[in-house]
C-alpha cells in the first residue's frame, strides 16, 4: 500500500480557519483529513463532526476524508450510515467512516446515556458494525440485535464499491478482534495510555514496542479468520507523543521510521498541533513554514 500522510483537526474555531487549513493541507499535498468527534471535550466541539465533514467536502477536491473516530455512543447505526453515504456523495467517493467503541463518559452523560464497561461498549460496537457495513453496501435488511433494531432499511448507493472504507480504533484486544473481522483500516494511538486514564504518557521507544504487541494481536486475530493482514491498513496518530512530530523534519522522520518499521502505512497528524488546538491558539510563522518544509521534502516529493 502507498505510504499516507494526513492531518486530524478538532472541530473548533471559525469554519473559515478550518476550510482553510483543510485546503492548505491538500494544496501542500496531504493525502486525507480527519475531523474528531466529541460533544463534551471542552473546547474542541464548535461543530457537530458530520455536519462539518459535509461542508469541508464540498470545498475540497482530492483529501480522503472522514471520522477518527464517530463513538457509537450518539447515533444509531442507520443514521450513521446515512450520514456516511451523503457524504461519500458530497465527496464523490472520498470518504472514509473511523468508527470506535468510545471511552469518553462525558459523552454518554451529554445525551443522557448511561456509561458503559468496556465489554458493553465491545458488543455495541460489534453491532453497529454489523449494521453499518450492510447499510453502506445498499442492502435491504432487517436487524434485531441486544441493543440495535432495523426493520426495512434500504439506503441508497454509495459512490465506492463495495462500500466506503471502515477505520476501525483500538488499543485492546476487544478491538483488535473487531478490525481484523471488519477493517479496511486499524488506527492506534502509537502504543500511549489515554490522557483521561490518568497515566502518564510515555517514552516513544516504550510506545513503540506497546505497539508491536498491538500488531502482533491484530495479525493473529486475522489468522484466527482466515484473512490475509496484509488487507488492512496500519494507520497510526502520534497521541501525546514526547516530540510534536511536525516540529522539524528530524522529529517527523524519527516518528515515521519508527513506526514504518511495524508495518505502518498511513500517518496521521494534528494540525494545528494539539497544544494549540486546546489552548485556542493561533498557528505560529515558524509553525507553519515547518509543515510547508515537511510536504515539499518528505510528503510532496517522497
Amino acid at each position: 500500500m502507498k505510504v499516507r500522510f494526513d492531518i486530524l483537526t478538532l472541530a473548533t474555531g471559525p469554519f473559515v480557519d478550518i476550510a482553510q487549513r483543510w485546503k492548505g493541507a491538500e494544496e501542500m499535498g496531504f493525502h486525507g483529513a480527519w475531523l474528531v468527534d466529541t460533544l463534551s471535550l471542552r473546547g474542541t466541539a464548535d461543530y457537530e463532526p458530520w455536519s462539518l465533514l459535509g461542508a469541508l467536502a464540498s470545498i475540497t477536491s482530492r483529501l480522503r476524508i472522514g471520522t477518527l473516530v464517530s463513538q457509537i455512543t450518539f447515533r444509531h447505526p442507520v443514521l450513521l450510515a446515512a450520514q456516511a453515504i451523503t457524504v461519500d456523495r458530497i465527496s464523490d467517493g472520498r470518504l472514509e467512516l473511523g468508527i470506535g467503541a468510545g471511552d469518553y463518559v462525558a459523552d454518554n452523560a451529554a445525551v443522557g446515556v448511561e456509561a458503559w464497561p468496556l465489554s458493553e461498549r465491545l458488543d455495541r460496537l460489534e453491532e453497529q458494525l454489523v449494521m453499518v457495513d450492510k447499510a453502506l453496501r445498499g442492502e435491504r435488511f432487517d436487524y434485531q440485535g441486544r441493543f440495535h433494531s432495523a426493520e426495512g432499511v434500504h439506503l441508497a448507493a454509495p459512490v465506492q464499491h463495495p462500500r466506503p472504507p471502515l477505520v476501525i480504533a483500538g488499543q485492546v484486544s476487544g478491538t483488535l478482534r473487531l478490525a481484523a473481522r471488519f477493517a479496511d483500516t486499524w488506527n492506534t494511538l502509537g502504543g500511549q495510555p489515554l490522557s483521561k486514564s490518568g497515566r502518564a504518557s510515555i517514552p516513544l521507544a516504550q510506545a513503540v514496542e506497546r505497539t508491536r504487541e498491538q500488531v502482533r494481536l491484530l495479525d493473529k486475530y486475522c489468522g484466527e479468520l482466515g484473512r490475509n493482514p496484509g488487507e488492512i491498513r496500519r494507520s497510526v496518530v502520534p497521541y501525546r507523543a514526547e516530540t510534536e512530530p511536525l516540529s522539524s523534519l528530524a522529529a517527523f522522520d524519527d516518528f515515521v521510521g519508527r513506526y514504518a518499521e511495524l508495518g505502518f502505512e498511513q500517518f496521521i497528524f494534528y494540525w494545528p498541533p494539539v497544544a494549540n488546538q486546546m489552548q485556542h491558539q493561533p498557528i505560529s510563522t515558524s509553525q507553519q513554514a515547518t509543515l510547508e518544509k515537511i510536504a515539499a521534502e518528505r510528503i510532496a516529493n517522497p
